[in-house]
């Protein structure tokens, strides 16, 4: 099953934190990736720019707002993507990343049945829906063109 990590990050607490904390939790993430490699389960894992934007449409207006929200000091940082036995696995993966001596680390189960089944030619929402194809960073494809985003 594959599940998702999100690696939350508050700016204060960590740029409160020395360079050999910051470098050991950096040594970890490499250590566990090495580990996950080994057993299979790593499926992709990144750390997240600090430019976002927020997209809302209300059904006629899309509106795009610059974040993350400055009032805001917890942002997503980084993800995981595993692919493991169970939640109980993911939850121990999870537990490995240097973070979650820091903040809680977000582990949710990803539906590949959901995702399939929208990811097909009979579904009707083929040429409709964008949905991620092939290879972990090959990009997005649309259906019926089958174009790379």
């Amino acid at each position: 099953m594959k599940h998702l990590m999100l690696i939350p990050n508050n700016v204060d607490t960590w740029n409160a934190l020395s360079a050999s904390e910051t470098e050991a939790i950096t040594r970890e993430h490499a250590s566990l990736q090495q580990e996950l490699r080994a057993s299979g389960e790593f499926v992709e894992a990144h750390e997240l720019g600090e430019e976002a934007k927020f997209v809302r449409n209300d059904g006629s207006t899309c509106t795009v707002t610059d974040g993350p929200f400055t009032e805001t000091k917890e942002i997503v940082a980084g993800y995981y993507i595993i692919d493991c036995a169970d939640m109980a696995r993911a939850v121990e993966i999870a537990g490995k990343l240097g973070e979650a001596r820091l903040w809680p680390i977000e582990v949710r189960r990803i539906d590949v049945t959901q995702a399939t089944a929208i990811n097909t030619p009979s579904s009707g929402l083929w040429a409709q829906v964008q949905v991620p194809v092939g290879p972990p960073g090959a990009g997005y494809r649309r259906g019926a063109g089958l174009r790379r985003m």
